[in-house]
This record gives C-alpha cells, structure tokens and sequence, in this order.
C-alpha cells in the first residue's frame, strides 16, 4: 500500500511513525513532512503547496490512500476534490469540516440538534460586539469564528481584555477573515476532555480518552494555545458519563450530519466539559488533536492503515486493539510562545534519546541546517513516554524531555499533576 499523508506538525510524525508500522504499507509520502518523518525509512517528504498539486500527485503515484493530518485541508475540500476522482481519502467532507471551520456553525448546529452547549451571542460588527462587553458578565469567553490555530479562542475576566481581544481580532485582523466574525459564550467550569470517535457515517467506534493541557502555564494559567501536553487513558468518566455523551452528543452529531446529506467519515473529535451539571460541548474538530494523537496512536495496537482506508471506503473495523499501558506527552515550546515564538535556535540531545518501547520524539517546529537541528515554530517538540501507570509514564517523558536543550527551552512541569 502506498499512502500519501498532508501535514508536518508532531501529529503527523506520529501518524507517519505508526502507517510505517504497518506490514501493509510499502511506502508514504509526507507533505510537507519534517525531520522527523524524514528519518522514517519507509517515508519521503514531498512539497506539495496546493490541493490540485496534491491531487496530482496522488494520481501519477497511484496513491492507495491519503491522509489527512490538519483541519485546514479538511475545510478547504481536499476529500471532496478526491472523491470527485475516485481516489481513497481519510477525512470528512468539505460540509462536514464546517464543524471546526465554523465556530457559529457548529453553534447553529449544535442548538438546531439539541446537542449540549454553551449560551452565546454572535457579532459581525466591532461597535455592537464593544456594546455588548461593556455590561456582560465576566468571566465569558470570546472566539473566533474561524480557524485560528488554536488561538483563536480567549477566557475573558473583565471587559478591557474582552475588548482588546476583539479589536485585534475584529480591527488589526489577527486572523485575518476568521476573526471577522466573534462569538461570546458563557464561562463553563468544571474539567475538560477529549473525546474522539472513529466515525462512518452513523456509526462509529470510540477511541480511548485523552486530556489535553491548553494553557501555556503550570496550574492551567496563561494564554490557550494548540496544546502543551496531554496523557492517554483518561480514566475520568464515569460508564454512564460516557453513554451520555455517546446518546446526547457523538450519535446526534452523526445522525444529524447524515439527515443532511453529509455524512461524516474520519475522526470526530469533542471537546467537552464536564461538571456536576453534565456535559457541554466546548468545540468540535474534525481530525486528531495534537498533542492527543501523539498519546493515543502509540497506545493503538491494531493496524492503523488498515482501518483508514477501510474507513475511507464506509468501513469501520469490528473493534480496536490498545496497549494497556499509559501513555504522556509534553509540549517543548520556545520562548515568547504563543503569540511571538522565538526560531532558529540549536536543538540538541534529541539524537541521545533512544526512541524505542517506552519512549517517542514526534517533531513539529523544527527544521534542518546541513547538520544542525534548529527550531522553527512555536511548538517543537512532543516528547512521550510510556509506562505501566501514569506516574511511571510521566517519568519517562520528562526524563527525555530534560535531557534536550536549545536556548528558550519552555514547557510544563506538571502535565497529567492533579488532572481530575
């Protein structure tokens, strides 16, 4: 099987990393790819800028199967273009993606569906969005509508933050046209997790749980940012948690997306907020997180290939098989990240650390300099152990952590610490 796989953040090195591990693959193709799936012997990085380029691609490769690692993709109509063509592709519809591309569409739809959320009101206009802030109750949330690289979304506790947030969304178009349109939402509290199912159409298996640790600092303080760290199993649901959320959430989703005439296929993700009150959803994604694919994909025991291109053709496998082991994963950023990472710095040690059983370095901002290993965006690194029980886990992943270093060096001490 040849695969061809679009991405080259951490989650894609773990998604090459674990397609490599498959029998049934000869060779993959990653786009643009990364030092670290460059050093996968079954892989080649190519640059393809474009969908038609991709397409292409794929066409003269004769492609058995494309994967799709980001959101952008997605919503821009990768897999409708595929499709079109005949072509294997893992990944949900352009209608489909509109779930994460479109945080008032995944609002609308969630309200229309019955399906558990937080109140909001939305603003297409600066002066009626900076009314509304100046007598709203704080702490609220602000977001924009869409996609921002997992900044676009901002814990307001009182109206000056609120409004310099939505001027530089709004006004200075920090996201450019995502931020064109906002959302205020009520503040939910209680803890998170990330819930993903395989999915296609209405039916669809659950992966293992995850928690992610959005905010910059130790103690969840700081700004959010895409993710800096996370830990696979999450035992923080209860049985009937998690039928809940199967009844009240995953299955509405999917059957509503299907009475639409868009059936979803992929990975569905839910972010979601539990308390004593219940369950809402916070957000949805359309494809693995990152960092919670590099905790969840090297627990999967059962032949990721397989069941992509199986899924990409309405199949879904009669079960998954997991490691019983846990498995945690950290974050290395550089200094000044998120809004103003610092780049170009030396990496060293990663070569020292043996990627073996128990430990995995999936790159993400780094690049290579004739031998050098230098940094190239706001997250470098994710660096995961595994281990028989979470603090065992734990160990072993800062261990590794510890032992890499380059100027500006930032990530949390305390991942999977006092997680719910």
């Amino acid at each position: 099987m040849k695969v061809l796989l679009i991405g080259g953040g951490a989650r894609e090195h773990a998604l090459c990393w674990k397609l490599a591990s498959s029998p049934k693959v000869t060779t993959i193709y990653t786009s643009p790819g990364n030092p670290g799936t460059e050093a996968i012997k079954k892989n080649k990085n190519v640059n393809l800028a474009t969908s038609p380029a991709i397409l292409e691609f794929a066409q003269n490769q004769s492609i058995d199967l494309t994967v799709v690692g980001p959101e952008k993709p997605l919503c821009d109509g990768i897999v409708d273009l595929f499709k079109e063509k005949g072509l294997s592709i893992f990944g949900p519809s352009k209608q489909a993606s509109q779930l994460e591309g479109s945080k008032l569409f995944a609002k609308q739809f969630m309200y229309q569906n019955d399906i558990p959320s937080a109140t909001y009101e939305v603003f297409d206009d600066l002066p009626s969005l900076k009314r509304f802030l100046e007598t709203a109750v704080y702490p609220c949330v602000l977001k924009a509508d869409g996609l921002a690289a997992g900044k676009g979304v901002k814990l307001c506790f009182d109206k000056n933050e609120a409004i310099e947030f939505a001027i530089d969304c709004m006004e200075k178009r920090r996201f450019l046209h995502s931020g064109t349109v906002m959302l205020v939402e009520e503040f939910l509290e209680g803890f998170e997790i990330s819930f993903l199912v395989l999915a296609a159409g209405k039916n669809y298996i659950p992966l293992e749980l995850a928690q992610d640790h959005k905010k910059l600092l130790e103690g969840d303080k700081g700004p959010n940012t895409g993710g800096m760290g996370a830990y696979c199993p999450a035992p923080l649901l209860t049985k009937s948690q998690q039928e809940i959320i199967e009844s009240t959430i995953i299955k509405k989703t999917l059957v509503a997306l299907e009475s639409q005439g868009n059936p979803f296929y992929g990975i569905l993700y839910a972010g979601l907020m539990i308390n004593s009150k219940g369950v809402k959803v916070l957000e949805y994604n359309v494809r693995f997180g990152d960092p919670e694919a590099q905790v969840i994909l090297p627990r999967l025991k059962s032949d990721l290939a397989e069941i992509m291109l199986g899924v990409s053709q309405g199949q879904l496998p009669d079960k998954l098989e997991w490691d019983n082991r846990v498995a945690l994963g950290i974050t290395l950023a550089t200094e000044g990240y998120p809004d103003h990472p610092n780049t170009g710095q030396i990496i060293s040690g990663v070569l020292n650390i043996k990627d073996d059983h128990d430990v995995h370095i999936f790159h993400a901002g780094t690049t290579r300099k004739g031998s050098d290993l230098l940094t190239s965006g706001g997250r470098v690194l994710t660096v995961v152990g595994m281990g028989s029980t979470l603090n065992e886990a734990r160990l072993k992943a800062y261990e590794a952590a510890n032992a890499i270093s380059y100027e500006g060096k930032n990530y949390r001490k305390d991942i999977g610490r006092g997680s719910h």
